[in-house]
């Protein structure tokens, strides 16, 4: 689960527990559902049809275009640097384990799906049980992907906001909304168009 968007949950958590607050947050009545519900299994997880893609997102029913597809409540990482990884060493003095900070090695393997631009430091990671799996194809999309506007998700105001007040947000406040661009069988494969800094990225 997601951190507490208030102190006033958190404090609840621990008084109840974190499984019981999870419980009595997740009871929606039925016109909240009509109204802000969003189907998570319009999609479904299996082998990717692209060469050495490993999984795919694979839609489970009819898809009208400009319908939805999914959703995907975003991690929000100020500073991407914190998936950088660095080479062992060992202090001659302790014989402690550390990382040594001059040797890069590689960065983590998160960083894959995350969204950013290249000039800012912040990233936006998805999470959710079926859009992580959605891969990209220039010549054949279609999906897309917008923001959402689900009230829950819709904090306009945190896009004109500098990288560094992210810096203290614990929680979600942002989502990406996958929407079909074409019609969608049940079994195709959901496609979006990563962009051409990704591809040649890649």
């Amino acid at each position: 689960a997601a951190i507490p968007k208030s102190w006033s949950t958190t404090k609840h958590a621990f008084e109840v527990g974190i499984q019981q607050t999870e419980l009595e947050q997740s009871i929606r009545s039925l016109d909240y559902l009509d109204n802000h519900g969003k189907c998570l299994d319009n999609i479904q997880p299996g082998t990717s049809n692209i060469p050495h893609a490993g999984r795919g997102a694979f839609a489970t029913r009819f898809i009208q275009k400009d319908s939805y597809v999914g959703i995907s409540p975003l991690a929000h990482i100020p500073d991407r640097d914190v998936l950088n990884m660095y080479a062992d060493q060992v202090d001659p003095e302790t014989d402690e384990e550390t990382r040594n900070f001059s040797q890069p090695i590689g960065q983590q393997l998160l960083l894959n799906y995350c969204f950013g631009y290249r000039s800012s430091s912040l990233l936006l990671c998805p999470y959710s049980s079926g859009t992580p799996f959605i891969n990209h194809n220039s010549k054949s999309p279609n999906t897309k992907i917008i923001w959402s506007n689900d009230p829950i998700y819709n904090t306009a105001s945190w896009m004109d906001e500098p990288v560094s007040f992210f810096d203290n947000i614990w929680h979600g406040g942002l989502a990406f909304e996958y929407v079909a661009i074409s019609e969608i069988k049940p079994g195709d494969e959901i496609i979006v168009d990563y962009g051409p800094e990704w591809e040649e990225a890649w």
